[in-house]
């Protein structure tokens, strides 16, 4: 597994920082970036100084949706999606979040079900699935 550090790049913004436009492009054929709005918090994850993914979340009072979660291609399988997601658990419980959700492509969902996220509903046109956990 990678070390890997990820940094808060805040929210109220409606563009993808130019750093994150590598990440932005690889994904794009992988179907998960959604719109980014004023509300999504977005994450920078590094390996060393080299960008290597991007995570976003929406915190409400109690709940959180995670968003646009990517690891760019060549280093994928180094665990450093399981690193994106650990953190984002671990500010959940942070902020008393009993809830969280994630739309999920057919690569993410197997990673989220390890995490205790359930399945709910199947987006057969566009090939998603929502998924939830309660803490």
């Amino acid at each position: 597994m990678s070390d890997i550090f990820i940094r808060d790049l805040g929210s109220g913004r409606t563009i993808i920082p130019s750093e994150l436009k590598p990440v932005v492009e690889a994904a794009k054929g992988d179907g998960v970036i959604e719109q980014i709005g004023k509300t999504t918090t977005l994450y920078a994850a590094y390996e060393r100084e080299q960008l290597v993914g991007m995570c976003g979340a929406i915190w409400y009072s109690g709940s959180a949706k995670f968003k646009n979660a990517v690891v760019l291609p060549e280093y994928r399988g180094q665990g450093i999606y399981h690193q994106m997601i650990q953190y984002r658990l671990a500010l959940a419980v942070k902020k008393n979040v009993k809830t969280i959700s994630a739309i999920c492509t057919e690569m993410s969902l197997p990673t989220y079900i390890k995490y205790g996220f359930e399945p709910i509903r199947y987006y057969e046109n566009w090939k998603l699935t929502y998924v939830r956990i309660t803490l």
